[in-house]
């Protein structure tokens, strides 16, 4: 049996993180609160994951920091720090459908097609967006306009909406557009130029000339002059052969030149501070990775049986608050907030009639629902609609309260506009 190449794990696990995207919800749906969120806010068992990009400007928009939003923008961070850009190359589920985009393109269209020439390096355009929407942001915003443009949030949001709401999010529009334009041009052109995202992630990958990344041994190739297989391999259109005579802002760290080498000399190879004897066989990584998801089943079992004793609750002190709200077109939005100024609320679960996922997520200091709760289209809905929320704070202790809402707040004269459609 042929062992499988790192290309084959890779792709397995950028299939696995765009499935488990779908299922989350599908379980918050069903009351599982240990794993939620999005690519912006992300919770595991506890650990925060956020964005660091949407960390940076709320940070610097509300001049509040906490440690969660640390924790949470540090771990990605980190990990660019050590492996470069991983989370584009093996995470993000926008670059598997990009990078399928550009085979289908290889399969479809005749083979002399070599795309639209390219002629700005990606990254310089890629840092004038990031500025220019960072300024409109800090000047003209209250929300993470940069994170407007983020297809990995978009994809996930698209499933929280429709298995938590029954809502369909238009965003698929959007995304099928990314993807058609990029099948047509025959490039990637919104992960290499548009995707702000990455910036703050290749500026970090920067600052450790050490870390994971492609060397290139001249010495051992043998192949002829414009027939490179690393050229043809890259999906990005990059030289692979080059990237350590340049800045190396655009390698996403795939592997895919690597893989494509082993048989021509074996020319190109991963770089990195951490020895080779150091790295752990892919399919021992994977035993090990099921064994551990078993053992957090086994966990989890435990933790619903704790969960089921009745412990005695405080008085809540905490401001929650939902507004419902409607739009042109009978469109009725319900609007959850939970005021946490000091940063002690660990995680806030809800429940209701309309309300299908159980979490909140975290917007400085207050917790808003995400996504948006879309009650009704058309028609009225029947008041008062009550939400029961169950707080969690840091310290340990557990505090509920039911928040009713008798009356409609009305903005007719607008439409409905959500920011992640």
């Amino acid at each position: 049996m042929k062992k499988p190449d790192l290309k084959t794990y890779r792709r397995t696990f950028q299939i696995f993180i765009a499935v488990a995207f779908i299922v989350i919800p599908i379980l918050n749906r069903s009351r599982y609160s240990m794993v939620y969120g999005n690519f912006l806010s992300f919770h595991m068992f506890g650990i925060p994951i956020a964005d660091p990009l949407a960390v940076l400007q709320l940070t610097i928009k509300n001049v509040y920091f906490t440690l969660d939003n640390f924790i949470g923008a540090l771990l990605p961070l980190l990990l660019a720090l050590s492996l470069g850009t991983v989370f584009c190359s093996w995470i993000c589920p926008y670059g598997l459908f990009s990078e399928w985009t550009q085979r289908l393109k290889k399969k479809l269209l005749p083979r002399k097609f070599k795309g639209f020439p390219q002629y700005i390096h990606g990254f310089t355009f890629k840092m004038a967006v990031f500025v220019v929407g960072f300024a409109g942001f800090f000047l003209l915003s209250t929300t993470p306009v940069l994170n407007q443009l983020s297809t990995a949030a978009w994809y996930a949001r698209f499933f929280q909406y429709y298995f938590g709401q029954d809502f369909i999010s238009l965003c698929y529009l959007f995304l099928f557009g990314l993807l058609f334009i990029e099948f047509v041009t025959g490039k990637r052109l919104w992960c290499r130029y548009i995707c702000p995202q990455s910036v703050l992630i290749i500026l970090t990958k920067l600052l450790n000339p050490k870390r994971l990344r492609v060397k290139f041994a001249e010495e051992k190739c043998i192949c002829k002059p414009g027939y490179e297989r690393c050229d043809m391999a890259c999906t990005l259109s990059l030289h692979p052969k080059t990237l350590l005579d340049s800045v190396e802002t655009e390698c996403s760290n795939c592997g895919d030149c690597v893989v494509a080498c082993k048989k021509m000399g074996k020319a190109l190879a991963f770089d990195s501070f951490i020895p080779s004897s150091w790295l752990p066989d892919p399919w021992k990584a994977i035993k090990s990775v099921t064994a551990l998801a078993c053992f957090t089943v086994i966990a989890y079992g435990g933790y619903l049986g704790v969960q089921k004793i009745d412990w005695p609750q405080a008085k809540v002190n905490a401001e929650a608050t939902a507004v419902l709200t409607r739009y042109a077109n009978e469109t009725y939005v319900l609007n959850l907030e939970v005021q946490d100024p000091k940063g002690i609320i660990k995680k806030v679960e809800t429940e209701g009639k309309y309300v299908g996922m159980t979490t909140m997520l975290t917007n400085v200091k207050k917790w808003i629902n995400s996504p948006q709760i879309i009650v009704s289209e058309g028609t009225t809905p029947e008041l008062p609609i009550t939400t029961h929320m169950v707080i969690i704070f840091h310290d340990g202790h557990t505090e509920e309260v039911d928040v009713e809402t008798s009356t409609i707040f009305d903005n007719s004269s607008e439409v409905f506009d959500d920011p992640w459609f």
